[in-house]
């Protein structure tokens, strides 16, 4: 059992001989049989064998993913899997989780269901199992019989590792363009903005009919001293809890971009949201409508406006939009954007939010969120 954590201070990479470590009846030895962050594994040496009650104790640490994690944290590793969820287990194949389920020993199972039967996954084997994070609806569960024998076939054993092998190279290959992409937009220098219009600013500011927190007005302090007087673009995060105005200071970070001459876009997780934002835009602009011009990019947008909005975002005569997913189609060029909103962050893929970056390196960002990532 984990009797104390103790500093980790180095690798163990081999267990102690059975004979060293059970010398003596009666005695707990210290026995440490893997690489345990933040603790070492006691053994009572009145258990059978060592080497195989080593291999049953690893159920005290376990693997989620690539995070360890200890047995006190078991039940909230597996409660990220909801039940009904498609899960990939290592020998048998895609399966749905169906729970948890306690045998007459007390030990606890992952209850995973195929097309011909259950199987039940220890606690200790949850390293041998992944989620699957996108399903277009064309996975389908496998057999277990199949599977099994599938996987102990040499010739199939060979594919899958060749194939796990280019999956590999792939996520490799998409580490170096990020990496790759966020090192020129650290040496990336563009211009800061010139900002004159102060007095349209000031009327767009006093329309609004409350009066700004301590923490808006520091967050909007950050933000113009990024882009009014930093020499690189912005890339910021604005966090804070619903209702407590991040929308409000996303407006005049916007407005402010948008009187220098630059298009801003505020791409939105829902439909929903977008259409909140658009209306809250209209209202909140309303005193500006020669220097806001606002477009609307949704599922809720018809064919006609479509094409006449994603026209104008080309040609520069819309330069506020807010959208969803359909902000990142092909067919939508922005003509000078500068500054990308990004609402609820956290809801979107790394490659969805960097397909911005790649067309205009020089853009400046501001992403908001309640629970960042």
């Amino acid at each position: 059992m984990l009797l104390k954590r103790v500093e980790l201070v180095g690798r163990v990479t081999e267990l102690e001989p059975e004979e060293t470590v059970f010398s003596k009846k009666g005695e707990a030895f210290i026995c440490a049989m893997a690489f345990l962050p933040g603790g070492i594994l006691c053994l009572e040496s009145s258990r059978r064998s060592g080497a195989q009650y080593a291999c049953e104790r690893r159920s005290r640490i376990v693997r989620w993913g690539s995070k360890p994690v200890d047995d006190l944290h078991v039940e909230k590793a597996i409660s990220a899997i909801k039940v009904g969820e498609l899960v990939i287990h290592d020998k048998y194949g895609i399966g749905r989780f169906l729970g948890v389920d306690t045998s007459t020993t007390g030990e606890d199972f992952a209850v995973l269901d195929y097309r011909d039967g259950d199987l039940l996954v220890p606690m200790s084997q949850l390293d041998r199992l992944s989620r699957v994070t996108k399903n277009d609806g064309n996975l389908r569960i496998d057999n277990l019989i199949s599977s099994k024998a599938y996987y102990e076939n040499p010739t199939v054993r060979k594919q899958r590792s060749r194939t796990r092998q280019r999956s590999r190279e792939k996520v490799r290959q998409r580490i170096l363009d990020l990496q790759g992409l966020y090192a020129s937009r650290s040496k990336l220098q563009r211009p800061p903005i010139d900002f004159q219009d102060h007095e349209l600013e000031s009327k767009f500011n006093e329309s609004f009919p409350f009066e700004l927190t301590s923490g808006q007005k520091q967050a909007l302090d950050e933000i113009f001293e990024s882009i009014c007087e930093g020499n690189q673009p912005m890339d910021r995060l604005l966090c804070g809890d619903v209702g407590f105005g991040k929308t409000e200071v996303a407006f005049r970070a916007a407005f402010r971009m948008l009187l220098h001459g630059k298009q801003v876009a505020i791409l939105c997780p829902t439909t929903i949201l977008a259409t909140q934002h658009c209306l809250k835009a209209l209202e909140r602009f309303k005193s500006v409508p020669e220097q806001v011009r606002i477009g609307s990019l949704s599922r809720f947008v018809r064919s006609k406006e479509r094409l006449a909005t994603i026209a104008g975002i080309s040609d520069g005569s819309i330069n506020f939009v807010i959208g969803t997913h359909a902000l990142l189609s092909e067919g939508v060029k922005f003509n000078n954007l500068g500054l990308l909103i990004i609402d609820e962050e956290h809801r979107f893929g790394v490659c969805q939010k960097e397909q911005f970056r790649n067309q205009n390196k020089a853009i400046d960002i501001l992403s908001l969120s309640a629970t960042p990532i």
